[in-house]
């Protein structure tokens, strides 16, 4: 495995995150963060139990997707009438169109 063939890297590619007060680049190319310092989305200053991240949200909270609507009375009933044992479901079984029936359906 010594026998390989080094090739060097250039280590002055961070120098773009140099920019940022917190971020050190040691002379042998590892990045320090300093994830103590004062965060400016932070309303009080982290403590030494606590880790504040700060992101920005790609869209706005509002325009997140709705949870799912609840069960109608109907179907709870009726998935409170089947039941599943193993490869066996007895009771109302949904079918491809979306109705229930009452059977027995095997799964091998």
């Amino acid at each position: 495995m010594d026998d390989a063939e080094r090739v060097p890297i250039d280590v002055a590619a961070p120098a773009e995150q140099a920019a940022d007060p917190r971020v050190t680049v040691r002379e042998d190319g590892t990045v320090v963060i300093d994830i103590l310092a004062a965060q400016p989305c932070a309303p009080d200053p982290a403590t030494d139990d606590e880790i504040v991240v700060c992101a920005a949200a790609a869209e706005d909270a509002s325009a997140l997707a709705a949870p799912p609507p609840a069960k109608s009375p109907v179907d709870r009933f009726s998935d409170a009438l089947t039941f599943k044992l193993g490869g066996i479901e007895l009771g109302l079984i949904r079918k491809a169109d979306g109705q229930r029936a009452l059977g027995v359906r095997t799964e091998f």
